[in-house]
């Protein structure tokens, strides 16, 4: 399939047939008939623009009439439009605009006064630069307003005249009096139909929400009213229960739609999320204070965003979990911290007092002012929907951030430190923050270590007292979810620091883990955030390197566990597999929830974007995972592992008997405690047997480790969890499942050809799909009246093209490396891989199959079906993703 994108042979074709039928509109032609206007920018009556070359290198093909209105220049550029609006009434007023980089640009009606348009609220904002460049050649919807309008002629006028160049974009304008939801280039009822050969062109219509229409909806799984149970508590267990006593497993997201969306689109959002199965989103925020600001002040827009944010959510059920802080936040001297004139505030907020006081304020403010989105104007202390507080994200004294510390700064922390050691009857010593040399540590290496835990669990400890006593919130707290520069020798004394609260939380990403996942060659390396042409990238399932799937990790016993930011990162093509293993891994090891990194829209994203989930391969993989993950149809094993490690052997810097890292090595990276009772390292696949927990301040003589032989085939490459019910063969990068309700496979499922279940049989051409075959109505697959059928491949935007089998090196030139490289990022649509299969299903009560579109409502495709011997047999058209089998 790769070499479609290389081609451009039958999607050239498309585009000049496309552009063709766009020319056929005159300027400012009415796009539709009668309760709408939409007027292109380029088709302005007068202007006087400035055009300037490199602004105008856009993607024009991502624009509604393959050109913009622009003005990049030293005097202010005005346009006007000379219109015929068709009937008096109010008119939603909608610009298609570029809002990055202090645009300025404002509107008038006739001879009246200029209005300048806020650009800060929009949506779907994209980057059209043509070189990919995250620059100032962006363009997104904004709502303007409503316009009360009168039937005849009408001239608007618009302002370019930013500070900057006085630059400006318009692509397009509405004046709707109906309800218009924007969506993208295209105009209402229009669809593209752009598609290389062998995919199909994924246009997800607006979603009305009707409850009647839509055959799937999960949003009866949520409660009416997150919150309406009360405050979550922690079972012995270690899993999340309400006040009823069921338990609660957390399908999440990340968004940050709250942040520059008003609440029409918010609500939007929440319908949308409720709907494919989520009941937990994540604020990852910055309360505090700009670095040139006072200390004592707080980020008012994020506050604003979290109340609006929990306010709305709660209404679909979904509850909101809150990250405050992070390190990598800049402070100036104005700040008042000692010894700290400026820059990021790693490690900080563990033990300077005056960060520490301000942090506590931050909180103050954020959580006990009245909310005035929630209609009781509840304070987000006393709001159960705001439901887990995590303390800071991605900061701890055990990362290589801490050597960041200097001067100043530094000769306080030895201070304290010298403070420590004399608590502890020892000799003076300085801080030994060398963490490359912990292979072999001396005793100050691990007294540094014991003073750097002891202190974030203090800290930890006291923001838990704080919140619960002076706060009076009764969220549930998880101190961080960080890794550490020595994952076997380290990782165990990071999460021995978040005991001092009850939930764990790690964040961890997903690549194929050959070596280098992104490269972008050149002087300024912008992988980290971007993708665009040019960039290098090894692309290729984590089936085929399983220590990549982010639900191998050790668990606290007693303790809930969250991923609280994780996705398969683009440009990895891989990804339809994502939302498969993360429920049914989840499901078997007990894991509470996991937190889908990130959104920036409503719906679906418009393209590729280095942290973007909702992709049709990912996002549109989540309703099945997510129901049978929440329905509980993937049974819990028994721990495959349970360690129990002493403080003094942590503190010692002894390896586990099992680690998360992904290279850790069972039969070279451990020194073990030789108190242990496993004496030696645990193979890591133990994670794919069953749940692999730890006790911290525990007895080594009570670990104990199942049977792995039993699990595990090394000649064959495979590995089964301890229910039965799943198997990973890691050696051709396929699993699948087996459980009475649920039931499927993901990977390069074309490798192993037929495949065949408990009640359902596969057959696929497709070299890599995921498959899922989920009861609707809580049933055995051979017995339910109602099943999903959700199907998922690769995508790639529309015209995107790669190059495979390029070498290259990483950016040192000390290490060589095979992959591919971008070509072109292409756009929208989004182009999905054509499904080609077959699934029976062995159940009698099965008659037909019902293609459903992305939004869940039936479509009038007719479905390819075949009823024999009491076997449904379907045979999915090429845009088969979702369908219902009754």
């Amino acid at each position: 399939m790769d070499r479609i994108f290389r081609s451009g042979c039958d999607v050239r074709w498309v585009l000049i047939l496309a552009t063709w039928i766009f020319g056929l509109l005159p300027p400012a032609a009415l796009a539709a008939e009668g309760d709408y206007l939409w007027i292109e920018g380029e088709s302005a009556t007068t202007q006087n623009m400035l055009r300037q070359n490199w602004y105008d290198s856009v993607k024009k093909n991502q624009l509604s009439g393959k050109d913009w209105l622009s003005n990049f220049g030293s005097k202010v550029a005005e346009a006007t439009f000379k219109l015929e609006i068709p009937k008096d009434g109010t008119y939603a007023f909608w610009v298609r605009a570029n809002p990055v980089a202090g645009p300025l640009l404002s509107y008038k009606l006739g001879n009246g006064e200029y209005v300048a348009i806020d650009l800060s609220k929009n949506r779907e904002n994209t980057n059209i630069a043509s070189d990919d460049k995250p620059d100032m050649r962006f363009i997104a919807w904004i709502k303007v307003g409503d316009l009360p309008l009168k039937k005849g002629p009408l001239d608007i006028g618009f302002k370019m005249h930013s500070g900057n160049n006085n630059h400006g974009g318009l692509d397009c304008f509405v004046l709707s009096a109906v309800p218009f939801t924007p969506n993208g280039l295209v105009k209402p009822g229009q669809k593209l139909n752009l598609a290389a050969t062998g995919t199909w062109s994924f246009e997800p219509d607006t979603d009305t929400f009707d409850a009647k229409k839509a055959m799937i909806d999960l949003r009866s799984l949520n409660e009416k009213v997150a919150g309406e149970n009360g405050y979550w508590k922690v079972t012995p267990d270690g899993d999340l229960k309400n006040a009823k006593g069921q338990i609660v497993r957390l399908w999440c997201a990340n968004t940050g739609v709250q942040e520059r969306n008003g609440l029409d689109d918010l609500k939007q959002h929440a319908k949308f999320l409720a709907k494919r199965g989520v009941n937990m989103v994540r604020h990852h925020g910055h309360i505090n204070p700009e670095p040139n600001q006072q200390i004592t002040q707080v980020n008012e827009k994020q506050i604003d965003a979290l109340q609006k944010l929990v306010a709305i959510m709660k209404e679909e059920g979904i509850y909101t979990t809150f990250s405050p802080f992070w390190g990598i936040s800049s402070a100036s001297a104005s700040w008042g911290i000692e010894g700290h004139a400026n820059g990021s505030l790693y490690t900080l907020v563990f033990w300077d007092p005056t960060l520490q006081k301000a942090y506590k304020g931050w909180l103050k403010e954020a959580l006990t002012r009245p909310n005035p989105y929630e209609k009781n104007k509840l304070p987000l202390s006393k709001d159960p929907a705001l439901a887990i507080l995590q303390i800071q994200n991605e900061d701890s004294f055990l990362f290589w951030t801490a050597q960041n510390l200097k001067g100043p700064v530094l000769a306080r922390l030895q201070t304290i430190y010298d403070s420590w050691r004399k608590e502890k009857g020892k000799a003076p010593s300085s801080l030994a923050i060398r963490f490359w040399e912990l292979g072999n540590p001396t005793q100050d290496h691990k007294d540094t270590m014991q003073f750097f835990t002891e202190t974030m669990r203090k800290f930890n400890a006291e923001i838990g007292r704080y919140l619960k006593e002076e706060l009076g919130c009764s969220a549930l707290v998880n101190a961080g979810n960080w890794r550490t520069a020595n994952q076997v020798k380290l990782l165990d004394l990071e999460r021995y620091s978040y005991t001092a609260n009850p939930i764990i939380g790690v964040n961890r990403y997903v690549g194929p883990g050959l070596g280098c996942d992104h490269l972008c060659p050149g002087q300024q390396d912008t992988s980290g955030y971007l993708v665009k042409k040019g960039d290098f990238f090894q692309d290729q399932s984590a089936l085929l390197n399983p220590g990549m799937i982010p639900t191998t990790a050790k668990q606290v016993t007693g303790l809930p566990y969250i991923i609280s930011e994780s996705t398969w990162v683009p440009p990895m093509s891989y990804q339809s597999e994502g939302a498969f293993l993360v429920s049914v891994y989840s499901s078997l090891n007990g894991m509470d929830g996991y937190y889908w990194f990130a959104l920036g829209d409503i719906g679906f994203d418009r393209t590729l974007s280095k942290w973007g989930c909702a992709t049709p391969s990912l996002m549109g993989g989540w309703p099945a995972a997510a129901l049978l993950f929440r329905k509980d149809y993937v049974k819990r094993g028994v721990p495959a592992v349970h360690e129990e490690r002493s403080l003094e052997d942590m503190y010692n810097l002894c390896a586990p008997i099992i680690s998360e890292e992904a290279g850790f090595d069972p039969n070279r990276d451990t020194i073990i405690s030789p108190k242990s009772s496993i004496k030696n390292g645990v193979d890591p696949l133990a994670y794919f047997i069953g749940p692999v927990e730890v006790t911290y301040a525990g007895d080594p003589v009570k670990s104990t480790v199942t049977d792995l032989k039993a699990f595990i085939d090394v000649s064959r490459k495979t590995v089964k969890s301890s229910t039965g019910e799943i198997l990973l063969d890691y050696g051709n990068g396929v699993c699948t499942l087996n459980a009475p309700a649920a039931q499927g496979a993901t990977g390069y499922l074309a490798k192993v050809g037929e495949i065949k279940l408990g009640a359902i049989t596969i057959k696929v051409k497709n070299d890599y799909a995921t498959v899922l075959v989920v009861s609707i109505d809580g049933k055995p697959l051979a017995e339910s009246a109602k099943i999903l059928l959700q199907i998922t491949t690769r995508c790639r935007p529309y015209g995107w093209k790669e190059t495979d089998g390029v070498d290259f090196k990483s950016r040192d030139g000390k290490a060589s490396f095979k992959g591919k490289r971008v070509d072109d990022t292409g756009g929208y649509p989004w182009n999905v891989w054509n499904t080609e299969m077959s699934v029976s299903v062995r159940n009698a009560k099965l008659t037909k199959a019902t293609l459903l579109d992305a939004n869940f409502y039936p479509m009038e495709t007719k479905v390819e079906s075949v009823v024999s011997g009491g076997v449904l047999t379907v045979t999915p058209p090429p845009n088969g993703m979702y369908l219902v089998l009754e």
